[in-house]
């Protein structure tokens, strides 16, 4: 009879270990994917993309560079001309400088009613 207690014993320990080593595995698991989740939290999606936090929550259009010059640029085969004081953005860096901003980039772009383009957004290479 004290060795049938004895075993129940020993299954009772083997049980419990059992159900902390799945709790541990599971908070485990937690602690690395709730951090992930959080930083998800912070993209935004616009048009179908996820954006940085700097960007704009909507653009008054996008599309792919098809040309761009010192005062103007096409986009999608549309024409628009650049503002003198024109501000350029990358996911990166806030304010960036002009040169990422080519032909096959896809932006999204802020603009004046009269077409002029105050900022462009990059937002991928154009498939």
């Amino acid at each position: 009879m004290l060795w049938h207690l004895k075993e129940d014993t020993i299954m009772r320990y083997s049980v419990i270990k059992n159900i902390i080593c799945r709790l541990s595995l599971l908070l485990l698991l937690a602690a690395i994917l709730l951090p992930a989740g959080d930083c998800l939290a912070q993209e935004r999606r616009s048009e179908g993309w996820i954006l940085p936090e700097h960007y704009p929550a909507h653009f008054s259009g996008h599309g792919c560079i098809n040309r761009i010059e010192d005062d103007e640029i096409v986009i999608d085969d549309q024409l628009y001309r650049l503002a003198p004081d024109a501000t350029f953005h990358t996911p990166k860096t806030q304010y960036s400088s002009r040169s990422p901003f080519r032909k096959g980039v896809r932006v999204g772009f802020i603009s004046t009613a009269n077409k002029k383009i105050e900022s462009l957004w990059y937002i991928d290479k154009c498939k």
